[in-house]
């Protein structure tokens, strides 16, 4: 007579306003670890690089690595826990007006910050320093192989890694532990905070609870990807016309 065993599978039920459970919480601080890890050890290349006179070249090749690194931390990830790339939403959009929302909404951000910012510049307030922006780091004396390695890093890598970084782990993830609203505000703040920049913080975080909105909207991933490398092509291309 032969034995068989049947291994239950126990499926988490899913409390009020939350998702299917698909990442655990030592996923999330596995991603939090390497990011914060990936920033340390950026810093020291810069310094290296800085010392030896070649920081134009550093900056551009470590931007880029340093986001593939966020996508193949995710991915892995994803493929210890056998988590499908549709389940963390490389899949056809359900409906697109997330995507023009998101992306019109960015703008809108930026635009109100920037208005809300230079009205308090105008009463008086210190406010300067919160009007630097994120700029990214172009110069006319940059060769071309570094503008493109840039561009790629910046307008493709950047969307791809940091979109499955803050919403398909973090934002996805809490929302299996938590309601739609901290899960975004959470997420978004995080995504704010990434960019080590205290002029950004606010409206950055406002953009993040937006893409993270657009994603579950759209049950895509691809609409905050687009939104987001639509924004950052659109800064890039700008910054570009504008060198000297």
């Amino acid at each position: 007579m032969v034995r068989t065993r049947v291994r239950t599978v126990v499926v988490p039920p899913v409390g009020p306003g939350l998702r299917p459970l698909l990442w655990r919480w030592r996923d999330l601080a596995i991603g939090l670890a390497v990011t914060v890890t990936g920033f340390i050890v950026l810093a020291w290349a810069l310094a290296v690089a800085h010392a030896d006179g070649s920081v134009s070249g550093a900056v551009a090749f470590a931007m880029l690595l340093f986001e593939l690194t966020l996508v193949a931390t995710v991915l892995l990830l994803a493929s210890r826990r056998r988590i499908r790339l549709r389940e963390l939403g490389f899949t056809a959009p359900q409906r697109w007006r997330p995507l023009l929302f998101a992306w019109v909404g960015a703008y809108a951000i930026l635009f109100l910050y920037t208005a809300a910012m230079l009205a308090l510049q105008a009463l008086g307030f210190p406010v300067e320093g919160l009007l630097e922006g994120n700029a990214i780091p172009l110069d006319a004396a940059l060769g071309p192989l570094v503008i493109l390695v840039i561009g790629l890093a910046v307008v493709v890598a950047a969307p791809f890694g940091e979109e499955l970084l803050f919403r398909a782990l973090f934002f996805r993830g809490m929302r299996g532990y938590w309601r739609f609203m901290p899960a975004a505000w959470v997420s978004g703040l995080l995504f704010a905070l990434f960019h080590v920049n205290l002029s950004v913080v606010v409206p950055f975080a406002f953009i993040g609870a937006l893409f993270a909105w657009a994603y579950e909207e759209s049950g895509s991933l691809w609409v905050p990807i687009m939104a987001h490398g639509g924004l950052n092509g659109v800064s890039f291309v700008v910054t570009l016309l504008l060198l000297e």
